[in-house]
């Protein structure tokens, strides 16, 4: 009976060198990829001073949920899932990332991003766009350039 043990457990340790061996030659081919959609695209754009044609740096940009506005003060989870603001740099450009879920699907006002820009002296200023699901950057990722907004002196 010793005879016919012997041999089992030295399979059992070969099956499993060989599986580690393949796990180990397959894992470095593998390639990690983000899952889910992509609920909103990555957002660029210019602000600038609409009387002066200048680059405004410091403008916060804010890329609005979409939920309607509450009466009482966010509470303590609410507050850490917020996005931090955007801002534009020296030469009034912004860049907000994109951000995806772990769904199947997207939600239903996934292609309509809504940006708010704030800046001391400047009126507040609020718009949507649309976004066209063609418009993909080499990555794959979706991507929205808004082009140049012109804040309004306040006053004016």
């Amino acid at each position: 009976m010793s005879d016919h043990q012997a041999p089992v457990p030295r399979a059992a340790a070969m099956t499993r060198l060989m599986v580690g061996v393949l796990l180990g030659l397959m894992f470095p081919a593998c390639k990690s990829r983000p899952l889910g959609p992509y609920t909103t695209p990555r957002v660029t754009g210019l602000v600038f001073a609409a009387d002066t044609k200048k680059p405004l740096p410091g403008v916060k940009v804010i890329r609005d949920s979409g939920e309607p506005k509450r009466i009482s003060p966010p509470k303590g989870g609410e507050l850490l899932m917020r996005k931090a603001p955007a801002q534009t740099d020296k030469n009034g450009h912004f860049e907000l990332p994109g951000e995806r879920v772990l769904s199947v699907v997207r939600g239903s006002d996934w292609n309509l991003v809504s940006l708010t820009f704030d800046h001391a002296g400047y009126q507040h200023f609020r718009t949507n766009c649309l976004v066209n699901p063609g418009t993909n950057a080499t990555t794959g990722e979706l991507f929205l350039d808004v082009g140049q907004i012109y804040l309004l002196p306040v006053g004016k």
